[in-house]
C-alpha cells in the first residue's frame, strides 16, 4: 500500500477537507490496491523506487517477497556459475550481489519499523530470524500508519 497516500488522506480528514465517507471510500480503494500486489511487485519496487528507502514501514509480504526473489535469483546465478565456471557469470553474480545489498538492508529496516523497532537493530544477527514470526503492530506507531490498515 502506498502509505504516503494514506497519510495524506488522514491529514486532509484531520483538516476537515475530507468527510468521513470520502475518507473511508478512498481508504478502501487504497487497501484494495494493496492486497492485489504480489511478492514480485515488492521485489521490483525494492530494486527501483525503494532502493534507498530506509523510512516508513514494510509489511511481512513485502519483506519476504524481496528475500524470496533475491534468494531465487542468487541461487540460479550460482547454479549457472557452478555449471559453466564462466568468468562472465561470476561477474554477473558479483554485480547482482552488490546491487541487492542496499535494497535488502532497506527493506529489513522498514520491516523493523513495522514491529516498532529502530533500524539499528539490523546490527544484530538474530533479528532476521525473529522477523519470520513477529507480526507488525496494529494501528499507527512512531514510524507511520499500519500498511495493513
Amino acid at each position: 500500500m502506498n502509505v504516503d497516500e494514506l497519510e495524506k488522506l488522514a491529514k486532509l480528514k484531520k483538516k476537515g477537507l475530507l468527510s468521513e465517507d470520502e475518507f473511508s471510500t478512498q481508504k478502501e480503494t487504497l487497501l484494495k490496491a494493496c492486497k492485489d500486489k504480489s511478492t514480485w511487485f515488492y521485489f521490483k519496487r525494492a530494486l527501483t523506487k525503494d532502493y534507498f528507502n530506509f523510512s516508513k514501514r514494510a509489511r511481512r509480504k513485502e519483506y519476504w517477497g524481496v528475500v524470496l526473489w533475491n534468494y531465487i535469483f542468487s541461487l540460479l546465478l550460482y547454479a549457472l556459475l557452478i555449471m559453466t565456471g564462466s568468468g562472465f557469470i561470476l561477474s554477473i553474480y558479483l554485480l547482482y550481489s552488490l546491487y541487492t545489498i542496499i535494497p535488502g538492508l532497506s527493506v529489513l529496516v522498514r520491516r523493523l519499523h513495522d514491529v516498532n523497532m529502530r533500524g539499528w537493530w539490523i546490527l544484530t544477527i538474530i533479528v532476521p530470524i525473529i522477523m519470520i514470526f513477529v507480526k507488525g503492530n496494529k494501528g499507527s506507531n512512531r514510524f507511520g500508519l499500519d500498511p495493513l490498515a
